[in-house]
């Protein structure tokens, strides 16, 4: 699997809104722990820089699972067995 690939299947959805949001969730989660491990604590800066770096990094998670929670099938599927269930129910 190259990069391409990767690009194709994890970052394109047909809407290039959608795919530069990708992008920069990404970006962020990335530039976020390069700080947090860069970072070693020996200055007063560097715990502020692993602030930053942890706000980066949820900041990229958060916008990565909003967009993972609506390319999401899962949750259709899951109403779908429960009204099934439920029709089951009611016939006996």
């Amino acid at each position: 699997m190259n990069l391409t690939h990767f690009k194709v299947v994890f970052l394109y959805t047909g809407n290039k809104k959608v795919y530069i949001m990708r992008l920069f969730a990404i970006i962020c989660i990335v530039i976020g722990a390069a700080i947090i491990f860069i970072s070693d604590g020996r200055t007063s800066y560097d715990g502020y820089l692993k602030i930053i770096g942890f706000i980066f990094l949820m900041f990229g998670l958060y916008k990565c699972t909003k967009f993972w929670v609506q390319d999401s099938p899962q949750e259709g599927a899951k109403e779908d067995d429960l009204d099934d269930h439920q029709d089951l129910a009611s016939k006996n």
